[in-house]
């Protein structure tokens, strides 16, 4: 018996590469870890630079100012 349904763009193929059913098993904990692995190999300066750039505009983002040019 094939696996998938006879009027399937592919009636004789699998594609039931992965295990489980519940794929939130595996792709939550690789989603985690490689967040965490960028974050440890990104590095700091860059964001030391943007915290002071958002820190340089933080007044006028909460009081909600808009900056003309002209």
């Amino acid at each position: 018996m094939s696996p998938a349904p006879p009027h399937s763009a592919f009636p004789g193929a699998d594609f039931n590469w992965f295990p489980f059913t519940t794929t939130g098993l595996l792709s939550i904990p690789l989603g985690f870890a490689f967040g965490w692995l960028g974050t440890v190999t990104s590095g700091r300066g860059k964001a030391e630079e943007q915290r002071r750039q958002y820190e340089g505009v933080e007044g006028w983002i909460l009081a909600g100012a808009v900056r003309r040019e002209n």
